[in-house]
């Protein structure tokens, strides 16, 4: 038989002494993840925000672009539908390719969107378009070939039809 044979108050002064050794450890700080904020933001003119919630097909993640009226270190006080608002940085993404600090910038103002199904300039031009091009372009710039008919001819007297070219 391998086993030891301890009494059990050794067995105690043993358990004891090993408890008496262990210390504490640090525990994980779950609260300190970082987060990417653009460096951009310190002297951008105008932002987007990002919309935290549940989005629709084809809807876009961020909305803007607003003007930045007050920065504060965790915080940004914007223009949104005449009322300034302050934002977290954690949503906000700068506006690129605006380096002129007077270039126009299209201020969103309501975030009602275009109907799909109203019809735009170049499209009516293209419908006007008359049916015998074989290529057509749609409304949003594709080009669409449709393909020629195949012509038959009446069969010959030795055998089966032939194709036209």
């Amino acid at each position: 038989d391998n086993s030891v044979k301890t009494e059990p108050s050794e067995l105690l002064d043993l358990l004891r002494q090993h408890f008496r050794g262990l210390r504490p450890v640090a525990a994980s700080s779950h609260s300190s993840a970082q987060i990417f904020v653009y460096k951009e933001l310190a002297n951008c003119s105008h932002v987007f925000v990002r919309r935290d919630a549940v989005r629709r097909p084809l809807q876009q993640p961020y909305d803007g672009p607003f003007q930045v009226l007050q920065r504060k270190a965790k915080d940004y006080k914007i223009q949104v539908k005449d009322n300034p608002i302050w934002i977290s940085i954690n949503r906000l993404k700068p506006v690129f390719g605006f380096k002129e600090p007077g270039a126009s910038v299209p201020i969103c103002k309501s975030s009602a969107s275009i109907p799909a199904n109203e019809p735009s300039a170049s499209s009516t031009a293209n419908a006007s378009l008359p049916a015998s091009s074989s290529t057509y372009t749609t409304r949003f710039g594709r080009k669409v070939r449709f393909l020629q008919p195949v012509k038959y001819l009446p069969p010959h007297p030795g055998g089966v039809g032939t194709v036209a070219e």
